[in-house]
């Protein structure tokens, strides 16, 4: 299993929306980005692992999530998140980001939507569930 160094959190409302490049992906954890001691700590855990390109096709798969219906407009960042991990083929993507990402209704249009493109989607889920009981 290969880990994947994303988080996704809050950027301003320009960069949020747009597919402009990774940055909108690293700006999440950069903490003089944000200005917060906690993504300072996530950079600190983060360290070693490494960091998945945002390709030009991950971008494709990123715009389809969103034309294609899955995922809202205003859902972009996280429809790079999925992209990213797919297109990398990861096994797992862990969020905690239930309201696009690792929602159960949302899953199966992800994975279609992944699969129409010839991608093998990963596993979407929280670490809870992946850690089970």
């Amino acid at each position: 299993m290969r880990a994947l160094r994303i988080l996704v959190g809050r950027c301003d409302e320009k960069t949020y929306r747009s597919l402009s490049g990774c940055s909108i992906i690293i700006a999440a954890t950069d903490p003089v980005s944000i200005r917060c001691d906690a993504a300072a700590l996530r950079l600190q855990a983060l360290e070693g692992v490494p960091i998945l390109a945002l390709s030009p096709e991950a971008r494709v798969l990123a715009e389809r999530l969103v034309t294609q219906g899955p995922l809202p407009d205003k859902a972009t960042v996280d429809a790079l998140h999925i992209s990213v991990s797919v297109v990398n083929g990861m096994d797992y993507l862990l969020t905690w980001n239930c309201t696009h990402i690792a929602n159960a209704a949302m899953r199966h249009r992800i994975e279609e939507v992944c699969r129409s493109l010839g991608y093998e989607p990963p596993v979407i889920c929280t670490p809870e569930e992946l850690m089970g009981e």
